[in-house]
């Protein structure tokens, strides 16, 4: 069995980027998940998400 290799919080942020999330303060963003986890944030940021389904966040939503 593969299991994902685990991301650095900089590519934790790279990958939210890469999915349309704006991030203006990187070094607030990686505060932020170092105390909540990336799973759990993603899991708020849903109802920001074109489709729940899918990766792409609203355009221009500012989550971080």
């Amino acid at each position: 069995m593969d299991l994902k290799k685990p991301l650095t919080f900089d590519e934790q942020l790279d990958k939210l980027a890469a999915h349309g999330m704006i991030i203006r303060d990187r070094e607030k963003a990686k505060d932020i998940l170092k105390r909540v986890n990336y799973y759990r944030f993603t899991g708020y940021a849903l109802q920001f998400r074109q489709d729940p389904s899918y990766g792409k966040f609203q355009q221009g939503e500012k989550l971080l």
